[in-house]
């Protein structure tokens, strides 16, 4: 066998990757930056399907690396390229999943990708929505492509957590509407009473006239509260749940409905510690309020921080590209 140290050469070359694309690739920004600060024209290079290193950073959805990158590179001609399958950064843009180093759930998951589909709706020329690439397909029907399971998952997901919340809602309400007619120390039955049918209380020894008001401000937040948090999940119970709907609309929504449940819990745990000053069982209500307070407040920073956080980033986008021509996407 003749050795042919060409064919050798070329062969190792095919199997050698680039260590740009593939720091990109990988999200490695400490090496991608190494690499553009020593070698700028390396941000030229592309891979075996015709993508240069923004096209990798939006498909792997990396928005921090997209970022870098956008400042270090001529932006204007990479993004107005093309890989060899006539994918635009748009197509590249409609892979489901995010970054690897991050996991959503089905909401969270199809809100981050409708607004990183926008994101890059803003930066790419307006005509890239309507070019098809080689199997005759537009951005817009790949992401619905891509997205139809997993926008489905997140239907039902919206749909079953939101159920449970309506419920935990209404009997808060309920709860609280009830004891407005049934609070500590009843009402004045004394027709002759000039105070006949106001709390007894409001009359009694000094203190218990200013409890008793708190007792029922917080009542009466805890109810106008859990009603406001039950009129928000019923508009996302009809919601159409279109893709745009989970851009904007259903997590603010869902953030909403999730704060005005977290006061109306708060108000209830305060009118309960009032109850328990007015009518006077000698127990010290402080050991029980201050751990149920702490759990309730981690219960619900565990769960409305990835809404928030989502929330924070769509929200700078769409202020940060405002006045910007742009042509909103067909989802």
């Amino acid at each position: 066998m003749i050795f042919d140290m060409a064919t050798f050469n070329t062969r190792m070359m095919n199997r050698m990757q680039n260590p740009l694309i593939q720091a990109v690739n990988r999200s490695i920004h400490e090496m991608v930056e190494e690499i553009l600060g020593k070698f700028p024209d390396a941000a030229f290079f592309i891979d075996k399907k015709g993508k240069n290193i923004l096209h990798i950073a939006v498909e792997c959805k990396d928005r921090k690396m997209y970022d870098y990158l956008k400042s270090k590179v001529h932006k204007e001609e990479m993004l107005a390229a093309m890989d060899s399958q006539g994918n635009t950064i748009l197509h590249l843009a409609t892979r489901e999943g995010s970054s690897p180093n991050i996991t959503h759930g089905p909401m969270n998951q199809m809100a981050w990708d409708v607004c990183w589909f926008k994101r890059i709706c803003y930066d790419a020329p307006s005509h890239f929505l309507y070019h098809r690439n080689t199997d005759g397909k537009t951005a817009s029907e790949i992401f619905e492509e891509n997205h139809s399971r997993l926008r489905e998952e997140a239907e039902k997901t919206v749909k079953d957590m939101n159920n449970a919340l309506m419920l935990v809602a209404t009997l808060v309400g309920t709860v609280n509407y009830a004891t407005l007619f049934t609070i500590p120390g009843g009402f004045v039955e004394d027709p002759n009473s000039e105070n006949f049918g106001r709390p007894s209380l409001f009359s009694s020894r000094e203190g218990l006239g200013s409890d008793l008001r708190w007792f029922l401000g917080f009542t009466g937040v805890a109810i106008f509260s859990s009603l406001f948090s039950l009129a928000t999940m019923l508009l996302i119970q009809l919601s159409r749940f279109s893709n745009l709907d989970f851009y904007l609309s259903l997590p603010y929504r869902f953030l909403g409905a999730l704060i005005a449940l977290f006061f109306s819990a708060l108000a209830t745990i305060f009118a309960c510690v009032k109850a328990y000053k007015i009518i006077a069982l000698g127990v010290n209500p402080n050991i029980f309020m201050w751990p149920t307070i702490i759990m309730l407040t981690l219960v619900g920073i565990d769960t409305a921080y990835p809404t928030t956080e989502y929330m924070i980033y769509a929200l700078r986008c769409a202020f940060s590209f405002i006045g910007k021509e742009s042509v909103s996407p067909p989802l």
